[in-house]
Formats: C-alpha cells, structure tokens, sequence
C-alpha cells in the first residue's frame, strides 16, 4: 500500500485517468513490473490485468512497451510457473496482447512463446480456465504470425 500512495501522491488524482497515465507510460509500466516481483496472488494478478490494459488501451503506450518488452516477457514467463491458476491465466491473457501489441520484437523469441503455451496444456490439462487461456494465447500467436513460414506450430 506505501508503494502505491506514494505513485498515487506522484501522479495525483487528476481526472482523465487514460489521458494521465498515457502520459507516464513509462512510470505506469515500471511500477507494475515492480509488482510482478510480489507473490501475493491478488497484488500479481492486479499487475498482470493492468499491464494488460496498458498495452492494449493506452493511445501512446507503443513504444514504453517496446522499450519494456524483454522486462515483461521475462516477468510473465516467471509468472507462468505461479501456483495459482487465475494468475497464470491472467498471465497468458497478458502475455498474448504483448505478442501482439510488440511482434517485430516477439519474432525472435517465437519458440520460446509457443514452448510456454503447450507445456502449460501438457501440464495443467486440470483447470479449463488455463487452458482456454493458453489457447486464445496460442491464437494469439498465430494470428499473429501466420504468415511466418517457420512458427513452430507444425511440430505438433
């Protein structure tokens, strides 16, 4: 909660909150990643569903994200492996809106994308949230990138 007051103190309580927060993108993204690194269940699953409306809802968020995308990616592939199954769902749900907000930098690292999407279904085929959520991940990825000849989808 400190922390949180003290960027609510930062950024003040202005109306217009898409307006405020496209402007401090970077501040916004940086304190949420910060957040990733709590285990609390709700604090991650907070973090991961405002990333997600960050990338995918704030006019100017493009080139934070960008600059951000490695940080992300890294965080929510640790996140994948949280033993909370509303957390990794939301994980993903996040994760497909980076791939596709940030293709030019998820072409590289396609096949770990793919990797973390199946080893999820392998492995936790008990909980239907998860797997509907890896799979609208996974066709995220696909959409995404159907016209790249090598998507690694042909392996399975």
């Amino acid at each position: 909660i400190n922390l949180w007051k003290v960027y609510l103190d930062k950024i003040g309580m202005a109306k217009g909150g898409r307006e405020v927060l496209a402007k401090l993108t970077n501040e916004a993204c940086e304190f949420y990643l910060n957040q990733l690194k709590y285990s609390h269940h709700e604090i991650l699953k907070a973090a991961l569903g405002a990333l997600k409306e960050l990338i995918t809802k704030v006019e100017g968020s493009a080139e934070t994200i960008k600059a951000h995308f490695e940080e992300i990616m890294v965080a929510c592939f640790k996140v994948t492996r949280h033993e909370n199954p509303p957390i990794r769902s939301t994980c993903f749900i996040t994760l497909g809106s980076l791939i596709t907000k940030c293709p030019d930098q998820a072409k590289p690292k396609l096949p770990q994308f793919i990797d973390v999407g199946f080893f999820q279904i392998c492995f936790n085929f008990k909980s239907e949230e998860i797997a509907e959520s890896v799979a609208l991940y996974l066709v995220e990825i696909y959409k995404t990138f159907k016209d790249v000849g090598e998507i690694g989808f042909e392996k399975f």
